[in-house]
């Protein structure tokens, strides 16, 4: 595949990977728990990750927070969007080609790191240490949404034989 080609792909799946999230915002989710999302932009991102590899993955999941920022949020969204996908696309990145890592692990771990990643910057923004009890709730549930998004991925990585 030459680099153009490449280079087009990804970037079709950054455009995807916003749009998912653009529509997962018309998704009611705050009655659960407020703010939580099911994260269903993150299936591109490991999808990117196992055809392509973790730095195209991660740089599709830079691509993919800034331009949601830019769309649908502001700055303080961008920063806990960025500080979320970045650390959690290394995270997943880092265990994709690990035997003993499934999709559904991968996806677990990006979803969790995610989360923590999300908490700690609104605890160096909001200087309040009662953000710490919002993070069992956060956390929770998206463990669930990881693993979904996981099932998800294996499905699509295993039907079309991804990675």
């Amino acid at each position: 595949m030459t680099k153009a080609k490449q280079l087009t792909i990804l970037a079709l799946f950054a455009v995807t990977a916003t749009a998912v999230s653009g529509l997962e915002l018309l998704i009611p989710m705050d009655f659960v728990i407020p703010g939580i999302k099911l994260g269903l932009s993150n299936i591109v991102i490991l999808l990117v990750i196992y055809r392509f590899g973790a730095k195209c993955g991660v740089a599709v999941t830079c691509f993919k927070a800034m331009l949601s920022s830019l769309l649908f949020g502001g700055f303080t969204t961008f920063l806990y969007s960025f500080s979320g996908a970045v650390l959690s696309g290394i995270a997943m990145g880092l265990v994709y080609r690990k035997e003993s890592v499934t999709p559904v692990g991968a996806s677990l771990l990006g979803a969790a790191v995610h989360i923590t990643a999300q908490v700690l910057c609104a605890l160096l923004l909001l200087k309040s240490v009662y953000v710490l009890c919002y993070y069992p709730f956060v956390l929770f549930s998206g463990t669930l949404c990881g693993a979904l998004n996981g099932i998800i991925v294996k499905f699509i990585r295993d039907k079309y034989r991804l990675g």
